[in-house]
């Protein structure tokens, strides 16, 4: 009679836990996005050679199609088409660099939207808590 009390304890521990981690999983997956808008302002504004520019792009493009998908969800839908547009305009900033002419459209676009949609990650995060 233990052993089913203790086994019951075990999966109703587990279930919480399952549960508490489906809906912190949001905010963390948030968290991890405005980092990533956060490094490509920082990478954006720094110096460097456009060789290395266009590899630290490459490396930010490669990580912002990982975290696209967090915004597949249903209750971030209304976030994820500004991160894809980041994400487009991110690509085309790095094909200009690599045609040797720097765009600033696409610089323009990514300096005023990120922190827009930085912002609302900000809002949707402290509304959800």
């Amino acid at each position: 009679m233990k052993r089913l009390y203790v086994i019951l304890f075990l999966l109703l521990f587990g279930w919480v836990h399952f549960a508490s981690a489906q809906t912190t999983q949001p905010k963390d997956s948030l968290l991890l996005a405005k980092t990533y808008l956060l490094d490509i302002q920082r990478s954006l504004s720094k110096k460097q050679a456009i060789q290395q520019k266009i590899v630290m792009l490459d490396s930010l493009i490669n990580k912002g199609k990982a975290l696209d998908k967090v915004f597949h969800r249903s209750q971030l839908s209304h976030l994820s088409r500004s991160f894809q547009f980041i994400l487009q305009s991110l690509v085309l900033y790095k094909s200009d660099l690599k045609t040797a002419t720097d765009s600033p459209m696409e610089r323009q676009y990514l300096d005023e939207n990120i922190p827009s949609l930085i912002k609302q990650i900000n809002n949707f995060r402290t509304s959800k808590r």
